[in-house]
């Protein structure tokens, strides 16, 4: 299967260290994770509802891959407790995904995206051993057209 990540470009490897500096919805900061998504738009919007039209970082389109055989979770909307896709981020989403992360139970996770119903997230934690056998198999620069930048004001 191939995901996307849409990443900051000194951050665009697969060891999660961006979530070392910050908290996320489905993380606590000081905490390594990868925050992936099913497809190129998906992760281009997920990120885009948190970017600064300020201060826009470089940004690169890493697709990766995950074999098919790498055990993963699916969890549906109808699985997840109250509150998870509330907006700013709640600690309900938060300590859902810390506790998966920590558990070391699969090293994916498949998560609905609270942005577009129907799509999904998937997260990696790359402190799982089996999470090697994820790779990045194709990375690009990106850049928001300059209609969307606009929309940021």
């Amino acid at each position: 299967m191939e995901v996307f990540r849409l990443s900051v470009k000194r951050y665009a490897d697969l060891t999660g260290t961006g979530g070392m500096f910050g908290s996320g919805r489905w993380h606590q900061k000081g905490q390594p994770i990868l925050y992936t998504a099913g497809s190129r738009s998906l992760s281009a919007l997920e990120r885009f509802v948190h970017e600064s039209p300020v201060q826009m970082p470089q940004l690169v389109m890493m697709t990766i891959y995950i074999p098919d055989d790498i055990a993963m979770i699916r969890v549906s909307e109808k699985e997840l407790p109250e509150g998870w896709d509330a907006v700013p981020d709640a600690d309900v989403s938060r300590r859902y995904g810390t506790d998966w992360l920590q558990s070391m139970s699969t090293p994916v996770i498949q998560l609905p995206s609270a942005i577009i119903a129907s799509e999904y997230n998937f997260l990696i934690n790359p402190m799982h051993p089996e999470s090697r056998a994820i790779k990045i198999i194709d990375e690009r620069d990106f850049y928001y057209d300059s209609r969307l930048k606009r929309m940021m004001r």
